[in-house]
């Protein structure tokens, strides 16, 4: 690699890394472009070369953790099919105690206002893709229900998470998020693992 490459690289991890900083401390609106290159010593000219804009920062944050997300499931492949749904589960769950409250304001806020679809948390689409195989698998070894359809359950999950993550910030972090998440997709799984059957003897003891 040429020193050149090498010197663009660093660079643009200079202005991933600075910009993420100054998100958290600052909040996402209250950060300019130019306050980001002032920090780096850098002219606009060199931010657009490597970034379109402030979004595409964030953007860039959630795809390194879409990638991130692959390689970890690719490292459980051998695991049974419930073993794997609980322990990708584990790290929706975990995900907003390894990134910011703010961060994860800001992309909530960058989604709603510029209409980006499902990046925040994570590539909604890898997500959702993981998630049906695992499910897939788990129909076809009697392990989770099969009267439901492998799209419906994984959006189930994909849109507790999100539901999971504004409540997270309506509370300004004020609420254990892994307590109560854990909690709720026990019930969730508890419902996967579910046969028609078990339902209508539900519905009859009931």
């Amino acid at each position: 690699m040429r020193p050149r490459q090498i010197q663009s690289i660093d660079t643009e991890r200079k202005i991933f890394e600075t910009a993420l900083l100054l998100f958290d401390q600052k909040g996402y609106d209250n950060v300019s472009i130019n306050e980001i290159c002032q920090q780096l010593g850098l002219t606009k000219g060199a931010f657009y070369y490597h970034f379109s804009s402030k979004s595409a920062i964030l953007i860039m944050k959630y795809r390194l953790n879409e990638e991130s997300l692959k390689k970890y499931y690719k490292s459980i492949s051998s695991d049974k099919p419930m073993q794997k749904l609980i322990k990708i589960i584990g790290r929706l769950i975990n995900y907003p105690t390894i990134t910011s409250l703010e961060e994860i304001k800001s992309a909530f806020k960058v989604q709603i206002d510029s209409h980006y679809q499902d990046f925040v948390g994570g590539d909604s689409y890898v997500q959702k893709t993981i998630l049906m195989e695992i499910i897939k698998e788990g129909q076809s070894t009697g392990d989770i229900r099969k009267d439901m359809s492998v799209e419906l359950l994984a959006d189930l999950i994909i849109r507790y998470k999100f539901g999971l993550y504004i409540e997270w910030c309506i509370k300004d972090g004020q609420m254990d998020i892994e307590v109560l998440g854990r909690r709720d997709f026990d019930a969730l799984i508890s419902f996967f693992t579910q046969s028609p059957l078990d339902n209508n003897n539900q519905v009859t003891k009931n």
